[in-house]
This record gives C-alpha cells, structure tokens and sequence, in this order.
C-alpha cells in the first residue's frame, strides 16, 4: 500500500501593509512580516522609547522624530528602505529628524525620494553603511554628534552633510557623486559654526553646479585624509575647498583633479579680517591636477603650508598669493625639474607658475617626494558607449525631393518662464558698504512678470573675487546679515527676488543671476 500523500504546505498570504498613526511611547518592532510601514500620522518615537526595525523591512512616508531611540540595522542582503508613500519622485518624505536623543544606530539601509534625510540637534548617532539618493540634502548637524562609515550620497540636489553649531562629525569610507543632477545648489559638505569635521577616504564626484566639495568656514576645523575630488566644470569662482574666518584645515594624502573653472581654484582660502582673524591651510603629500585657474589661492594674510606635493596644467598660477604673508611652499614638485616659474626668483623656471610671496625653494625635480594616496572609487566611472555604426552610404534619389515648407514659429507662451531679469537700476556705493537691494523678476518670452511653476534656485556671481551676497527682504527694504550667500530661493508661485552685494574692492564688478533653464542676467556695480 503506498504512503499517504501528504498534505501540500499553505502558501502563506501576501505581505499586507501597516499603517502607523500614533507615537511609540513604548519599546516596539516593526518586523518583516508587517512591512510594509506606512507612516500616515505620529510615528515619533518618545523619549524612554525605543522603535527597532528588522533586516527588510519598507518603511514609507516616514517623517517621524525621535526623542527616544531608533535601531534600524539591516544586513547586507536585507537592506531596510526608507521610501516615499509611490516609492517615486512623484511624492517625497520629510525625513527623521533626531531631538535631545542618543545611541541610535542605523545600518544596511537605504534612504530615497526624501526632503532632508536627516536632521540631529542635540543628538548623536552612528551610521553605516547607508545610501541616500533622489532627495533635497542628506544629512543636517546642528549642535550634534555623527559617526559615519560607508555613505553613499548619490543625486542629492543639496549638501549631502552640513555640519553647524559646535557640531562633531567622524566620516570615513564613503561616495558622494553630483554627476547626474542637473541643479544643485550649496556644497557638498559644509562646516561652520564652531563644528569639527575628521574625513578620510571618501571620493567626491561634482558636475558642474556644485560651489565646492568641501566648505568649512565660522571658526571650525577640518582634517582630511586620503579623498579624491573629481571637480567637473565648476562655476566661474567656485573651488574644490574653501577655508576662510577663523578656521583650520589640514589636507594630506589626497588628489583633487579635473577642474575647469574659470577663476576659481583647488583651494581657496579667505577671511574677513575686519571681523576674524586669519585662518590656518596646511598640506602635504596630495596632487593638484590643473584645468582651473589657479591651484591654491590665498586673499589676505592667511596661513598656509604645502609641501611634498604635485601641481599640474593650471592656467594661470599654481600657488597664488594677493597679500604679504608668505607662504610655505617648498619641497613640492611643479611639473618640471627646473621648478616653478617666477619672474624675480627662478624666470628659468619652466613649470607651473607661483606668484610672489610665495617661498617655493628648495622643489622636488619629479614625484618621487611625494607620497599621496590612492582611493579606490566605490563608483565606478560609466563605461563608454561604443562607437556607433555608420550607416551605409545612401543611394541618392534620382528625383529631388523639395525642402518641405517649415512649421510656423509657435507663439509664446504667456505662462511659461523664460529670462531672469534684474529690475532695479545700477548702483555706485562704497567699499564694504551694502548695496540696496536688488531685485531679480522671472519674466516669459515677451518681458512681462511671470510667476514660477516652482521653487528656483538662483545663482549669484560676481566678476570681483572679492564680491559677497546675502538675502534681503523686498517688503522692508533690509538686507540679511550672511554674507555667505552665493544663491537665493524664488519660492514657487512667485517671481521676485531681492538681494543685497557688497565688495572689499574698488571696481566695476559684474554680478550675474542665473539659474538652469532660464535666460541669466547680469548688471555692473561702481565701488569707490
């Protein structure tokens, strides 16, 4: 007699989504089985509380706040994603913001479609290995403490890390690649107020619209170890780095490649001297691989050392100094055994040019002194499309086709935007004196004002490198008190502006607002 056929095992039923509506004020798990979340109302995790997210789960929506704990710590095959409510760019979240909360750890997670990804304040945190793509801006410090391994932040349209207000931030072994957005505005990391920032082996990859790949400045610190920056087409008086009022940061072990702004630099490093004193650049053992202007550039009277380095195919100087400080600039090697070119100290110098006050002797005669460092890209760079396959050559019609009768020139668009244009007149103000503001209208094809379909992001420039911004309010008349602005916010649904300049040089400097997409404008200023 043959055996009985057993029973068949039960499929168990499809996944059916959880939806959250309230705070956890208790310790809680969202596991596989309830994934998944869907956050339509509370979420936040209270203080005393602890909310732990298991290997795979979705989660959805989830603009939460943590008082309490979060674990989210998934596995290499199992990766925890945070999402939008349609999982596309259709929809975004507004992100975790973590509040007077300590000891969370998230791990194995991806992060995508969002507004601001992360926000600490009062916190402190551990990631790794974490990916954060498709959102505004990735992580936000204020007065908080960070410890990342393993970031990937891929076509943010903002900072991927912003580190503020007494803030500590340790980075190492991480991506950060602008190269398929078309409009970013900031930097890609920033550090200011009082905060430190410890980076090692990390890759920058920028496009073309980022302003820097790393910004610190507002009495912070910066110590960075073996990076690459890959720069791209920056802006006319954009840098890889920049360093100015009062802060410090050392460079070593690095390669920074490829850029092709025009007047802008690798580093540079400026300060308000009537409001800060000098800050402090020191470097050693990293490439400067040219296509810019200038290689390091210094404004006042700052610090700065380099030495066993490399600088390569500048288009102007090399080490460029505008005060009477000098700087620190032997043992690097200048592209040409004979040294660097100077007019008064070494005119037989056939590589890369210094200005004066500039102390270059004794130069290295090739590479061999310097021992910069190799980061391994954790992207790689896109393989080339292949040669297309000509088409064959085309048998000429007997009978000559005529020209066919073009389309009308359609009619423009009365609602559509198309131009910037600066609407207050010229202005002739003093040295270091705020300008009135200037107002800035979003116009269609015939001139008329014309409401933008969404937020703008506005990018100020100026032909002095001396020239700063800063907001201003149209209804009072008032400009704002940061002058660290190179870019201004047009809200969606309107189409005015307004901003305020001011220059520490006497001039006719040009000011620019451009923005993707639109025609750009531009107006010249008088500073005596």
């Amino acid at each position: 007699m043959p055996p009985p056929t057993p029973d068949p095992v039960p499929t168990p039923a499809p996944t059916s989504p959880t939806y959250i509506t309230e705070d956890i004020a208790i310790d809680t798990i969202w596991n596989l089985a309830g994934s998944p979340y869907i956050v339509q109302s509370g979420g936040n995790v209270l203080a005393g509380a602890t909310l732990t997210i298991e290997p795979g789960v979705v989660v959805k929506d989830a603009g939460i706040a943590v008082f309490g704990k979060l674990i989210a710590e998934g596995t290499a095959d199992k990766k925890i994603i945070f999402t939008s409510l349609t999982d596309s760019s259709d929809s975004n979240w507004s992100g975790i913001e973590f509040l007077d909360s300590s000891g969370s750890s998230i791990k194995n997670a991806i992060f995508k479609y969002g507004q601001d990804i992360f926000y600490l304040q009062n916190s402190s945190v551990n990631i790794s290995d974490v990916a954060m793509s498709d959102s505004i801006s990735g992580i936000t410090m204020n007065n908080g403490i960070l410890n990342a391994d393993g970031v990937n932040c891929v076509g943010l349209e903002e900072e991927c890390l912003m580190v503020y207000n007494f803030s500590t931030v340790d980075w190492k072994n991480s991506n950060i690649d602008y190269r398929n957005v078309e409009n970013v505005s900031g930097d890609a990391i920033d550090v200011y107020m009082d905060s430190v920032l410890n980076i090692s082996n990390t890759v920058f990859y920028l496009n073309g619209v980022n302003h820097s790949a790393l910004s610190t400045f507002a009495n912070s610190k910066t110590s960075a170890d073996n990076l690459e920056i890959n720069i791209g087409d920056i802006g006319e008086y954009d840098y890889a780095m920049d360093v100015f009022n009062n802060s410090n940061f050392t460079l070593k072990n690095s390669r920074i490649k490829n850029s092709s702004s025009l007047y802008g630099a690798s580093v540079s490093i400026s300060d308000y001297v009537e409001l800060y004193p000098l800050s402090v650049l020191n470097i050693e053992n990293t490439l400067f691989e040219g296509g810019a202007d200038f290689g390091i550039v210094a404004y006042n009277n700052e610090n700065v050392s380099v030495k066993n380095s490399v600088f390569k195919d500048f288009n102007v100087s090399a080490v460029k100094n505008y005060g009477t400080n000098t700087i620190n600039a032997v043992d690097n090697f200048w592209d040409d055994e004979s040294g660097p070119y100077n007019l008064l100290l070494n005119s037989d110098g056939l590589g890369e040019e210094v200005s004066d006050a500039v102390s270059f002797s004794p130069w290295c005669k090739d590479e061999a002194c310097t021992t910069f460092g190799t980061v391994p890209p954790l992207i790689p760079d896109p393989v080339p499309e292949p040669d297309p396959i000509p088409d064959p050559t085309p048998i000429p019609d007997p009978t000559p086709v005529p020209d066919p009768i073009p389309d009308p020139i359609p009619p423009i668009d009365p609602n559509i935007v198309t131009q910037l244009k600066i609407t207050t007149p010229a202005q002739t103000f003093g040295i270091n004196i705020p300008s009135n503001i200037v107002t800035v209208e979003a116009q269609n094809g015939l001139g008329v004002s014309t409401k933008v379909a969404s937020t703008t992001y506005l990018n100020l420039s100026s032909s002095s490198p001396t020239g700063m911004f800063t907001g201003a309010s149209a209804s009072t008349g008032l400009c704002s008190t940061d002058w660290t602005k190179t870019s201004v916010t047009m809200a969606k649904n309107t189409a005015n502006k307004s901003f305020c300049y001011k220059d520490s040089t006497a001039g006719t400097p040009q000011i620019t607002v451009s923005t993707t997409g639109l025609a750009s404008d531009s107006q010249v200023f008088t500073i005596n």
